[in-house]
């Protein structure tokens, strides 16, 4: 207890625990922020049944979110132990695994989500009102889904490759981007 102790009275501890609470804290704020602002321009641009068709599909992005944020996560903490203890190339081993784990799940969830959208829809609670909004809208994210993991790779392992500011510029970048598509589209 007395390491612990002295660990957290360490002022350059501190200073280097705010360095990647801060930005990562600064990012999911980011991050949610910009789903609200989806959530706007659906609503006003394309109208309830939209909205509501989006919400509907939650359970899948967040499916999504998960599988790439277990695979990322774990992957840039066995990279930062590797990578902390000297071993570079195990470093890079567990960044390649993460890599091919995130790719081959990516490819997986864009093809389910795009070939069995309306099942999808169904199985989370779309009407026949909503369903059509809510398939397009599964195959448009599906199509995308990709991308979407591979983000959250880089995230995580620019941040544990001791670059938080990086990650979080990179999210920031990818928010106004997002709404910028969601204002042109």
């Amino acid at each position: 207890w007395e390491d612990i102790a002295a660990m957290l009275h360490s002022k350059e501890n501190n200073r280097q625990i705010l360095q990647y609470v801060l930005p990562s804290i600064a990012a999911m704020v980011v991050s949610f922020s910009y789903n609200m602002i989806d959530g706007m321009f659906v609503g006003r641009g394309v109208g309830a049944n939209a909205l509501a068709a989006v919400n509907i599909t939650v359970p899948f992005t967040e499916i999504v979110t998960g599988i790439a944020s277990m695979r990322a996560i774990g992957g840039a903490y066995v990279m930062a132990i590797r990578k902390g203890r000297g071993e570079k190339e195990n470093a890079n081993k567990a960044f390649l695994t993460s890599f091919y784990l995130i790719a081959g799940a990516g490819i997986l969830l864009t093809l389910v989500g795009t070939l069995f959208s309306a099942q999808i829809a169904r199985a989370f609670g779309a009407t026949d009102l909503l369903m059509q909004d809510t398939v397009d809208y599964l195959r448009w994210y599906s199509a995308f889904s990709l991308f979407f993991t591979f983000s959250i790779l880089g995230n995580a392992f620019v941040r544990n490759d001791g670059s938080p500011g990086l990650a979080f510029w990179g999210m920031i970048t990818g928010a106004v981007s997002n709404i910028f598509l969601d204002w042109l589209l």
